[in-house]
């Protein structure tokens, strides 16, 4: 394989859930990839296409990475030095296998790559794509955000005499600015992958990224019923039935507006085996003993409900799953930002004695933190108690 049909794809996922997306990017891509991350990103170095990497369920965006130096010293520099480190950067970035890859996956065909690159401003009968620069930057540094992209941006109408648009652009550029790390790429995805199976979306829709990498921690065998007792608009029941068609689903809530939803959410996916049912998750019509995995995102008690609400919703909810769930083999997986209600009822005699808290890691959802919890049923029979 030679190096120059390498590329290097940088893959955002929500911070927290890069493990998971590498654990389905080695069984779907290739275990033999050159895979590595930070906080927030996957990098892969492979020779897949992006329509391969498009169809993974667990990233929200894809670019393709043309510069990266992890060591500049950019803290101090002004304006001037800026733009003459941005010359140095475009000048060494890999724009023809970068270009070629964006040509490709935004199937732009106006003209080829030696005359998108072309360094004369007479572009003839072809059209050179227009473009835009964003940058997304963290620590302290003398420019902001907006002069990184007009600088870098300026230089690249000189240089390629591409046109700039802000809103009808056909290309992307971003900037990644990190204490004294930068990084160019090129943006593959037009919309966030997340977005793709969703069609309706309440006040707290859960993004398909997130709940696909919930269901990944559930571990999910052939044969499985599993279920959300508040599925909302139905994103965790669709990711499951799309991704694992050899399941039973059967998903719930109380609110008539999300089962439409959910309802609308599964049949734009020509999905018709998800169950979609109205019911109080504190009192579930299930039979005991009978759902091998339940998997929900809990509200956290801002945009909708309150913490002091779920400090008794909580116990009632998770009493029911455990009445509910399959003894020895049941499992269930739980997100929320209210970590303090939570680790509260985990930790609760009447509740402990059912389940082993398998394990629960860190996750930033929307700019909060929260927490993904996994739960094992024990062979304990469930005995009725009050929360």
């Amino acid at each position: 394989m030679a190096s120059s049909d390498i590329i290097t794809y940088d893959a955002t996922v929500v911070t927290g859930l890069e493990k998971l997306a590498i654990k389905e990017i080695r069984e779907k891509i290739s275990i033999d990839d050159d895979i590595q991350h930070s906080m927030g990103h996957v990098f892969i170095r492979t020779v897949d296409r992006y329509e391969k990497l498009s169809k993974l369920h667990s990233i929200d965006n894809v670019y393709v990475l043309i510069y990266r130096n992890d060591n500049v010293n950019l803290s101090d520099a002004d304006e001037g030095q800026i733009r003459d480190f941005f010359n140095d950067v475009i000048d060494q970035s890999e724009w023809t296998l970068g270009m070629k890859v964006w040509s490709e996956a935004s199937k732009f065909t106006h003209s080829d790559i030696s005359t998108i690159l072309n360094l004369s401003s007479d572009q003839g009968d072809y059209q050179k794509p227009s473009f835009r620069v964003s940058c997304n930057r963290t620590g302290k540094h003398k420019i902001t955000s907006q002069d990184a992209c007009g600088i870098f941006g300026g230089l690249i109408n000189d240089i390629f005499h591409w046109p700039v648009s802000l809103k009808q652009f056909d290309l992307e550029l971003l900037l990644t600015i990190k204490n004294d790390s930068l990084k160019v790429s090129i943006c593959l995805s037009k919309e966030s992958l997340y977005k793709r199976y969703i069609v309706e979306y309440g006040l707290t829709t859960l993004r398909g990224t997130i709940a696909f990498n919930l269901i990944q921690v559930a571990q999910i065998q052939p044969g499985d019923i599993v279920c959300d007792p508040m599925c909302g608009s139905g994103t965790i029941p669709v990711e499951t039935g799309i991704s694992w068609p050899e399941t039973f689903v059967l998903g719930g809530d109380n609110n008539s507006t999300a089962i439409g939803k959910s309802l609308i959410n599964c049949s734009a996916n020509n999905y018709s085996i998800t169950n979609i049912v109205q019911w109080d998750c504190t009192s579930l019509p299930i039979r005991t003993n009978s759902i091998d995995v339940f998997i929900t995102d809990l509200p956290f008690g801002r945009r909708h409900g309150s913490k002091h609400i779920n400090k008794s919703l909580y116990p009632a909810i998770l009493t029911e799953m455990v009445r509910c769930s399959c003894t020895q083999s049941g499992r269930i997986v739980l997100l929320t930002q209210d970590k303090t209600n939570a680790n509260r009822c985990i930790s609760d005699p009447r509740i402990r004695k059912y389940i082993h808290h398998e394990k629960s890691f860190f996750v930033k959802i929307g700019g909060l933190d929260s927490s993904i919890y996994l739960l094992k049923r024990n062979s304990n029979c469930f005995k009725e108690f009050s929360c």
